[in-house]
């Protein structure tokens, strides 16, 4: 199961950034430019590079082309897992 579909809590849920769930968090955060949070977030959750490419490639509009091949590349070279 995929973790970056959970809602977040609704203390941390942001109208205005149209962030609701866990992913919309994770990738706002990447967007942002927050890099080495946002692996570290992923490695403590074991969030993996295939959740996060499924979650982006299901709202992928959102995101204009941002998380392309070279954005998985680095992520991949980092410390999160692949699968």
């Amino acid at each position: 199961m995929n973790k970056l579909y959970n809602e977040l809590p609704k203390d941390e849920r942001d109208e205005l950034e149209g962030t609701y769930l866990v992913g919309d968090a994770l990738a706002n955060q990447f967007f942002n430019g927050n890099w080495s949070a946002s692996v570290e977030l992923m490695t403590e959750n074991y969030y993996s590079c295939k959740d996060l490419i499924e979650f982006i490639e299901e709202d992928g509009d959102a995101w204009n082309g941002f998380f392309d091949n070279s954005f998985f590349a680095e992520l991949g070279n980092s410390t999160v897992k692949l699968n």
